[in-house]
């Protein structure tokens, strides 16, 4: 069972919750930690579960939970530092949700990547976006910046991700950038987060985190190496990836 831990504020507006967990190139870690950082944002929870890895935090010598929540205003970001294995990370998305639901959240966001052979000969990596419904389109669709997928089909965490969200009725897109499949991708978090940018409460510049690129690769090149580790193979279910 997933416990989720928090001190959420009303802000008496809608809230918005953005999820960042290891995938494809790290996009969605990057992108939500780069957040946290720019905004300032207050860490108010944690979630955890038994069965996660037995991976801690520490702050001044004192463990933390590496899965956080944290906010600034009407936005919420949950974000992962460790990789999380594809039955937990399943069963923590579906708890993740209902409390979502039962809190109000007016749309929940899975930032993300989906691996592109022809990465490197991209200048500005392209976002994709899909939606949980065709409401949830119509009435936010405006606010979120990106390409819709027009066809095809999705597997993985975001399909995951997506199909839940609907079956509880919870207003959810994923936001999905071009990145290299298997090495940080600092380039393609700013695309997504140039998305994101009418959702946010305040301006964001994504200068500082693409003048930082390779510090951020090497920093979490190893969370990479882990993070491919564990969603091999592809058909466990934690790699979001499109197939046209």
């Amino acid at each position: 069972m997933t416990a989720i831990v928090e001190r959420v504020r009303g802000t008496g507006r809608p809230l918005v919750l953005l999820l960042g967990f290891p995938g494809p190139g790290l996009v969605g870690v990057i992108a939500a930690d780069f957040l946290v950082r720019e905004l300032g944002m207050e860490r108010v929870g944690y979630v955890d579960r038994s069965d996660l890895p037995p991976v801690m935090g520490v702050d001044g010598g004192v463990v933390r939970h590496p899965i956080g929540i944290f906010q600034d205003g009407r936005t919420v970001v949950i974000k992962s530092e460790v990789p999380i294995p594809p039955d937990p990370l399943v069963a923590m998305l579906g708890d993740v949700l209902n409390w979502a639901k039962v809190r109000g959240f007016d749309l929940v966001l899975l930032l993300g990547g989906v691996g592109e052979r022809e990465r490197m000969d991209l200048e500005r990596p392209g976002v994709f976006r899909i939606f949980s419904s065709r409401g949830v389109k119509v009435s936010r669709g405006d606010e979120i910046g990106g390409e819709d997928l027009s066809g095809g089909y999705i597997s993985g965490f975001a399909a995951y991700f997506l199909r839940e969200a609907r079956r509880r009725g919870v207003p959810a897109a994923a936001l999905l950038a071009q990145s290299f499949p298997n090495y940080p991708d600092p380039g393609a978090a700013a695309s997504l987060i140039e998305a994101l940018k009418p959702v946010l409460d305040r301006e964001v510049n994504v200068e500082s985190l693409e003048r930082e690129s390779e510090a951020i690769r090497l920093k979490l090149k190893e969370l990479m190496r882990q993070t491919t580790k564990v969603m091999t193979p592809p058909e466990a279910g934690a790699a979001p990836s499109y197939i046209g």
